[in-house]
This record gives structure tokens, C-alpha cells and sequence, in this order.
């Protein structure tokens, strides 16, 4: 594996490395390699450091994917990635990377300029963890997902009540939520209907009422995340 890492690769565009055993030497061999041109690289499933991800200088990346990985992402490793230097970075996906309240909170100490998707599906997601997210500096960011995750009532009214300026997309769990959620959803959306398994808001006064909150949401939807996930395609 480490092998192929020390070659230059100047024109590199995309790198896919999921599902391989990768160990913390090859990661090291990835941040010092040549690829100034590096614009996607893909992680899943792996079980090694990736804090040292940080120190690369990849001043081109656009999507940075570490989904599922095999051992859930430490403070530490967040607070890492948080500080590395991809000032054109676009799409960070840690789908089932364990980002709780605490991650979190590192998560949004970071620098993001450019980032526009944040998923963070498959994770516990409570009240403490919403309003570090809501609170965060996310300039331009303009689509969460956080299907197939537990979405306590409280943390869905943080976001609903507190709003996210620039928001325009925002996936949502259904089945696969905390079973109270269903009632705290009617009582914020205006006395709107809610069905799982819908992708949409069963009356026109529940959706002014979101918006009025998410004052640029163009895209709400409600989904169990199963025909979002699969085994080779783990993103939205």
C-alpha cells in the first residue's frame, strides 16, 4: 500500500482508498506525498489515525470523506482535522464517525470557508450537539444530512428556533429517529402534519413556518436512510 505513495503524482485529481488496510505509516505516506493537484479523497472504512491528515497540504481538496470509520473519530482526531489548512475545502462527510456534542464543539472551531455540505448522518445527535452546530461559523454552508440518526425533540427544536442562515438543504431522519420526535415536529412546523416516510410537509402553513426559521431552506427532506445508504455508496 505505501508503495504507490511515494511516486509523484502532480495531476492526481481524485483518490479512493476505502475498505483497505491502511495503517498509520501509509497515512503519513499519503500527507507527504506529491498531490498538489488532490481534489476528492475518500477514507471509508478504515481503521487508522487519520489526525495526521491534518498537516497535509492539500490546498486544492474540495471533498474530504471519512465515513464509517471502523473505530468511532476521537476528540482528538476532530480537533485535528479541524485545524488543517484546505481553504477550498466543499464537501466534509463522517458518516457514522461518532460526532457527538463533544466532536462537535471541536468541529466548529475549525476554519471552513468554502464548505458547503456537512454530513453527519448515522450519529447521536442531542441538544448540546445542535447548538454547537447551529452556533458554528459556517459561512456558506448550505446542506446538512443527518439521516438515519438519533435526533432528540430538544436538539430539533435548537435548530428549528435558532435557525442556520445560510441553510438552503436539510435532510432528516424518519423512522430511524427518536420516537418522540414525532410530536415536537407539528408544534415547531406551524400544527403541520407529518407522516414517516414522506419527503415532504403535509400543509402549506407548516412549510412557511419552517421557512421562517430556515429563512433560506429550498429542500427539506424526511427519510428512513436506507435508500440513502448502501454498502458502496455511503453519502446521502
Amino acid at each position: 500500500m505505501p508503495a504507490f505513495l511515494v511516486q509523484k503524482w502532480p495531476l492526481l485529481e481524485t483518490l479512493q482508498l476505502s475498505l483497505n488496510v491502511i495503517e498509520d505509516e501509509a497515512i503519513s505516506d499519503l500527507v507527504n506525498a506529491d498531490l498538489s493537484c488532490l481534489l476528492s479523497l475518500t477514507l471509508r472504512r478504515i481503521s487508522a489515525d487519520i489526525s495526521q491528515l491534518a498537516s497535509a497540504n492539500w490546498q486544492l481538496l474540495q471533498t474530504l470523506d471519512l465515513s464509517q470509520h471502523y473505530r468511532s473519530l476521537s476528540t482528538a482526531d476532530i480537533s485535528a482535522l479541524s485545524g488543517g489548512q484546505w481553504p477550498q475545502l466543499r464537501c466534509l462527510h463522517l458518516v457514522g464517525a461518532g460526532v457527538g456534542a463533544a466532536n462537535a464543539a471541536c468541529l466548529v472551531r475549525g476554519q471552513w470557508p468554502q464548505l458547503e455540505i456537512l454530513n453527519l448522518s448515522r450519529t447521536y445527535i442531542d441538544e448540546a450537539c445542535m447548538t454547537a452546530l447551529v452556533t458554528g461559523d459556517w459561512p456558506v454552508l448550505n446542506r446538512l444530512s443527518i439521516v438515519r440518526s438519533h435526533v432528540t425533540s430538544i436538539a430539533v427544536s435548537v435548530l428549528l428556533k435558532r435557525g442556520w442562515a445560510t441553510l438552503e438543504r436539510l435532510d432528516m431522519p424518519t423512522k430511524h429517529v427518536l420516537p418522540e420526535i414525532w410530536e415536537v415536529y407539528p408544534k415547531l412546523l406551524g400544527g403541520a402534519s407529518l407522516k414517516p416516510g414522506l419527503n415532504q410537509l403535509d400543509s402549506r402553513q407548516g412549510h412557511a413556518a419552517f421557512q421562517s426559521r430556515l429563512v433560506q431552506l429550498k429542500e427539506l427532506n424526511f427519510c428512513d436512510g436506507w435508500q440513502a445508504f448502501s454498502d458502496t455508496h455511503v453519502l446521502f
